[in-house]
């Protein structure tokens, strides 16, 4: 198990104590503590002490990748599983996966489903991927079908790729889903066995702009390779607009991923109760300026997740308007999922 922890002292008690309730016992935890400055160290160094099971690195802040790079590089097995400091493994998570993986020898990589928590508890929604490694490899030339913090991967199949890349920062994951399916076989067992927190503090809320930039590249890249055999951004350290450029993408693929994207995590969280997350992501689309070609179905959107915010609020007056304003504008769109609902 590798456990990047940067300032989780709220959080980290609970997810150690998943690892290390796991029925399947012979595992190590190689926990870095990433320069944290919030006081938890303290934390971490009691677990270390009272479980050999855990090895505990410190270390001045170097950033996700570079710290998974190496918690890979300290690991000693032939698996590696990874959850962050804020998620929760159910008990049997462990076992599955390698029973799974010792069974099928050509998946390189395998997730599982998970539901959704807040600080006050499990949320009513689960994230699936496909199971099949087929229908993994189609899925992820749209979008990463593997849950990152759910993964169990091959020890020797990270290595020969060299891990993580810097260049697609916040998408690192993905990046490195797609490199492996090119060799390997990649699977999610359909079972949830992981509670992933969500909160407003995680990556995929504060640094959209640049998740959006990687997994375009990520996506970019990965076709480039299938055509030419040539990989354009071995050499790139970061990606960004001029990157993309260069890799054929054209500014407005940039700003309709980033509009989807947006628009997704809005709905998603208005859907989970996370009302204030979902109004600052709504600013978002409201104040951007986008291309005319999506100026136009902004204001039908908008009006959608400022509806599902009201009703999570249980506030069905107020939501009707902009429920109306949303079919009217768009009827194809929303008319079905509001009789659904009904």
């Amino acid at each position: 198990m590798i456990m990047p922890v940067f300032n989780a002292r709220d959080h980290v008690s609970q997810a150690l104590d998943s690892v290390l309730s796991q029925t399947c016992r012979d595992f190590e935890v190689v926990l870095i503590d990433d320069g944290s400055t919030d006081g938890g160290g303290e934390i971490l160094r009691g677990y270390a002490e009272r479980d050999e099971r855990i090895r505990l690195f410190v270390q001045q802040n170097r950033g996700l990748i570079e710290t998974l790079n190496r918690g890979f590089a300290l690991a000693r097995g032939e698996f590696l599983a990874r959850m962050d400091a804020d998620d929760v493994s159910l008990p049997e998570r462990f076992a599955r996966q390698l029973d799974y993986l010792t069974e099928h020898t050509d998946v390189a990589g395998l997730g599982c489903a998970l539901q959704y928590m807040s600080d006050d508890g499990l949320l009513p929604r689960t994230l699936r991927h496909p199971t099949e490694p087929e229908e993994v490899r189609r899925e992820m030339l749209q979008h990463s079908a593997l849950a990152h913090p759910t993964v169990m991967l091959r020890a020797a199949a990270v290595s020969e790729l060299g891990g993580y890349r810097a260049a697609f920062r916040h998408a690192e994951d993905y990046d490195l889903w797609l490199r492996l399916a090119e060799r390997w076989d990649l699977a999610n067992l359909p079972d949830v066995l992981l509670h992933y927190r969500l909160h407003a503090g995680q990556v995929s809320m504060k640094h959209i702009d640049q998740q959006v930039l990687s997994s375009i590249g990520a996506r970019a890249a990965a076709r480039i390779r299938r055509e030419t055999g040539e990989d354009p951004t071995r050499e790139m350290s970061a990606m960004g607009t001029d990157e993309l450029a260069v890799l054929g993408v054209a500014s407005d693929e940039i700003e309709r991923a980033l509009f989807v994207d947006l628009v997704f995590k809005a709905n998603h969280t208005a859907a989970m109760g996370l009302h204030d997350e979902a109004a600052a992501l709504a600013q978002r689309i409201a104040t951007r300026d986008w291309p005319e070609s999506l100026r136009r179905g902004a204001p039908a959107e908008l009006a959608w997740i400022r509806a599902k915010i009201r009703l999570s609020r249980g506030e069905y007056v107020r939501a009707l308007p902009q429920l109306a304003r949303a079919c009217v504008s768009r009827p194809g769109r929303f008319l079905g999922a509001v009789l659904r609902r009904g």
